[in-house]
């Protein structure tokens, strides 16, 4: 299992790649489907960390935390270097 926090990374990096823009409320609903896939696909989780249900979806409480800074704006992807791309 991955650590959820380089998982989000992952996928901010992703997103930077690609010229998408990426929220928190993006990313943890991202994750939820990343996190659905591998269950269905592996019968294993991607990560441990347990996802909540909050008024506007679910949550993994440690990115939220890790990227409220930004609010509900887009998390700046420049802050994730390339050293953070990991196999998934």
């Amino acid at each position: 299992m991955r650590n959820v926090l380089e998982v989000a990374k992952y996928i901010i990096a992703y997103c930077g790649q690609r010229g998408y823009s990426i929220s928190n409320l993006k990313l943890q609903k991202i994750l939820y489907f990343v996190q659905a896939e591998f269950l269905v696909a592996t019968g294993m989780p991607c990560f441990r960390e347990e996802i909540e249900a909050w008024d506007f979806g679910p949550v993994v409480p440690e990115v939220y935390r890790q990227y409220k800074i930004f609010g509900s704006a887009n998390i700046p992807t420049f802050i994730i270097g390339a050293s953070c791309i990991i196999q998934i």
